[in-house]
């Protein structure tokens, strides 16, 4: 199963931190919006990959799991980077720049290795 994969445009979704790993699909009760379920790059989670974070967000997306880290958004206010297979754990990337630019704001500036961090450090659970 693929997953659309989101940034936030410059200045919009501010509570979303920057780094975080952000699943949406659109919103059936809201015409117009995605919904979308997202996983903050937190000091606690810093030894966590992109695409970790991608994974736990794709899990509270699929099971529709109560969280804090869900919301309504204008599909205006995002830009779509790749897609995310759950099975083997990979971020697929269709736009480099607007991904890079997300992750080095979490990175101080600094552009990590994409082949490193679209790939998750633990396998998914495909059971559910």
């Amino acid at each position: 199963m693929r997953l659309t994969v989101y940034v936030p445009k410059l200045a919009a979704l501010s509570t979303i931190q920057p780094g975080a790993g952000i699943i949406g699909s659109q919103a059936v009760d809201h015409p117009g919006k995605l919904l979308i379920d997202y996983e903050d790059s937190r000091p606690d989670t810093q030894h966590l990959r992109f695409a970790d974070r991608v994974l736990h967000a794709a899990d509270r997306h699929l099971t529709g799991y109560p969280t804090a880290s869900r919301l309504f958004a204008d599909p205006d206010d995002l830009l779509v980077v790749g897609t995310f297979d759950r099975y083997t754990g990979m971020v697929q990337v269709s736009n480099s720049e607007a991904l890079e630019a997300w992750l080095a704001e979490a990175h101080n500036g600094t552009i990590p290795d994409l082949d490193t961090e679209t790939h998750t450090t633990v396998a998914p659970d495909v059971d559910r």
